[in-house]
């Protein structure tokens, strides 16, 4: 797996002559200070290991439908960077027609890939991270968490300033759409103290003759007055995962928040507070859809105002 050795892609081609959709596990190697993702072990490169870029382009190269099963422990590139030899910037990625990221699996692990490859199962997972193009964009602006206001809007020249994919991201055998949030008590004449929770409710519908399923709505938050210390964000502080008519249907949601989980730590008092001012309210299933245009106006633990003067 770890190796660059070549010489089983002949039979992989041979085998895959006579199928009509192309199954292929791929991953990382785990023994310790060895493994391609293991205790005691680094890389320079997050690309997958070996010649598995190599398998997975020659069996592109086939023409036929090709899902990859991923069995990771960070992620993986497709060929990162502006000069790989598979094409720049992970371009073998738009060639694959799947790919389903087991993780770690546990005993149960090949049970679960199968259920969800046979549509037994409509997945439901979503990524608690972002997925970056390369090892070097981790700490780029493509990662929301370690951006802060004001960061430079790319990251490299030779790549987009986005990730592969946003925390939250995941596909399923359905179209979830938000169709429409709300805030209670009403943003507009409340003023929310730091003790103080607010619901974001709304529907949620499915493609006509989609399957039912389970779907994660996120809720984020902007500060937007200036603040006294570097906020990032968005910032993730609710969550909640329902089960979804299929159909086409409507099904509510509610997600309960708190005022609390907007706090900053404050070195001043080496404790965490919640900062008086304006913030903006944003929900959706990933980063990249979210629905903004709730503000709250809060009354933190203390007040801060900005010194324009310095």
């Amino acid at each position: 797996m770890d190796d660059h050795n070549v010489s089983g892609i002949p039979a992989a081609l041979a085998a895959a002559a006579s199928a009509d959709v192309l199954l292929v596990a791929v991953g990382d190697s785990i023994p310790i200070g060895k493994g391609s993702c293991s205790e005691m072990s680094d890389s320079g490169t997050i690309d997958l290991p070996g010649s598995q870029l190599d398998l997975l382009s020659a069996l592109v190269g086939t023409g036929k439908p090709l899902v990859v099963v991923l069995f990771n422990c960070r992620p993986a590139t497709f060929g990162a960077g502006p000069f790989s030899k598979f094409g720049p910037n992970n371009a073998l990625l738009e060639s694959l027609g799947a790919v389903l990221v087991a993780w770690r699996a546990g005993e149960e692990g090949g049970r679960a890939v199968w259920d969800v490859i046979t549509g037994k199962v409509n997945p439901s997972g979503r990524l608690t991270q972002n997925w970056p193009r390369t090892a070097a964009a981790v700490k780029s602006p493509a990662s929301p968490y370690l951006q802060h206001k004001g960061a430079a809007g790319n990251s490299y020249f030779t790549e987009p300033a986005t990730p592969l994919f946003y925390f939250g991201h995941g596909d399923s055998y359905s179209t979830f759409t938000i169709e429409t949030a709300s805030v209670s008590p009403d943003p507009s004449v409340t003023v929310f103290n730091a003790g103080d929770s607010f619901n974001v409710s709304g529907n949620v519908r499915s493609g006509r003759g989609d399957p039912s399923g389970r779907m994660s709505i996120l809720l984020y938050f902007v500060q937007r007055n200036p603040t006294k210390w570097t906020r990032y964000g968005p910032q993730l502080f609710g969550f909640t995962k329902i089960s979804v008519n299929g159909g086409g249907a409507s099904t509510p949601f509610t997600i309960t928040a708190a005022i609390r989980d907007m706090e900053a730590f404050e070195p001043a008092t080496g404790d965490f507070e919640v900062q008086t001012g304006s913030y903006e309210v944003m929900v959706g299933t990933s980063v990249d859809t979210l629905k903004t245009g709730f503000y709250l106006q809060v009354n933190g633990t203390y007040t801060w105002k900005w010194d324009f003067s310095k």
